[in-house]
């Protein structure tokens, strides 16, 4: 992550970025109103996921890295027990499908779409689903998603976060809108290193 090892200079909200603050300024006009599907695309090391928890922070008017805490759930396909490692809040789940290779369908269509079908106990209207890495799942989860995301748009919105948009079905680009995350210019790193 550009933003370093001290915590101390990682925003955590968008009218802190000094990286990517056009992009930042965008986002702050996104609410619990008008909050939409999203995908945040670009090389790694971007800050994708930096933008991601902050436009959370910003939608919930609240700091959700001090509320984040690893669970744990197991399931059963076929004959198999697969444990699953997610990140979740009152507000969000967040998962790295591609880490379960060939059970990212199960997982998709057994565990994460229980979650997010049911209304919100809190006064958001929507839960927050956020999976990293999509790029990496499989064609075939692609489309179980697609497919989850127009069962449950009453219930959730969607943040995807992936390098690489060509290997994205393209039917499942259509119910996002997309957010380019490019590397930073020298001059936005120059102005990061003055404030640091």
């Amino acid at each position: 992550m550009l933003y370093g090892c001290n915590m101390d200079y990682i925003p955590n909200t968008l009218n802190k970025f000094i990286i990517n603050r056009d992009i930042a300024k965008k986002l702050e006009n996104y609410d619990s109103s008008n909050i939409v599907n999203m995908i945040f695309y670009g090389k790694n090391n971007s800050g994708k996921k930096t933008l991601v928890d902050c436009l959370l922070n910003h939608i919930f008017k609240d700091d959700l890295n001090k509320k984040k805490r690893l669970s744990q759930a197991e399931i059963r396909i076929g004959n198999n027990k697969v444990e699953i490692d997610y990140v979740s809040t009152i507000y969000h789940l967040e998962i790295n499908l591609y880490e379960y290779g060939l059970y990212d369908k199960d997982i998709l269509t057994d565990f994460v779409f229980d979650l997010i079908s049911n209304k919100s106990l809190n006064n958001f209207p929507y839960k927050i689903l956020v999976i990293n890495h999509v790029d990496k799942i499989s064609e075939n989860s692609q489309l179980i998603l697609r497919r989850i995301i127009d069962k449950c748009s009453s219930t959730c919105r969607v943040m995807l976060i992936c390098e690489d948009l060509s290997k994205i079905n393209k039917s499942l680009l259509s119910r996002f809108s997309l957010m380019r995350v490019p590397l930073p210019c020298n001059s936005s790193i120059k102005e990061y290193i003055q404030y640091v």
